[in-house]
């Protein structure tokens, strides 16, 4: 078992996973994201142990600076979900229509599946 973290320790930690997190943000890497987010929760679990301290009141200013870093990267996360949600919209509405266009060389007149490769049927949709 390894010993707890001091305060400090706890402080850096924090700030490090932040930073990686607004990189990993900026080059668009959402598959680190989940291990990233889950070592983060676990170490602002920790710092809950050193609520109302007087090590903690110590380190006001750096908790502010972590607090606004944090909020930096939240934003540009609610950006990219924002440019990601849009470019999902604007392929939709051309997706639905190159679908219309494609189902009747997938799909017979009666219903079945036309296979592509032989152009036999290949089973009821």
């Amino acid at each position: 078992m390894t010993a707890p973290k001091t305060l400090d320790q706890l402080l850096g930690a924090v700030e490090q996973l932040l930073d990686s997190q607004h990189g990993l943000a900026l080059d668009g890497d959402a598959d680190a994201m989940p291990t990233l987010n889950a070592d983060l929760s676990a170490l602002l679990g920790q710092l809950l142990a050193h609520a109302g301290t007087a090590a903690m009141t110590r380190h006001r200013a750096r908790l502010v600076a972590i607090q606004k870093q944090a909020l930096s990267v939240g934003t540009l996360l609610n950006r990219r979900q924002s440019d990601v949600r849009r470019a999902l919209d604007a392929m939709g509405h051309h997706h639905r229509a190159i679908s219309e266009l494609q189902s009747p060389r997938v799909y017979a007149p009666a219903g079945l599946l036309v296979s592509t490769l032989h152009t036999r049927a290949m089973g009821s949709a």
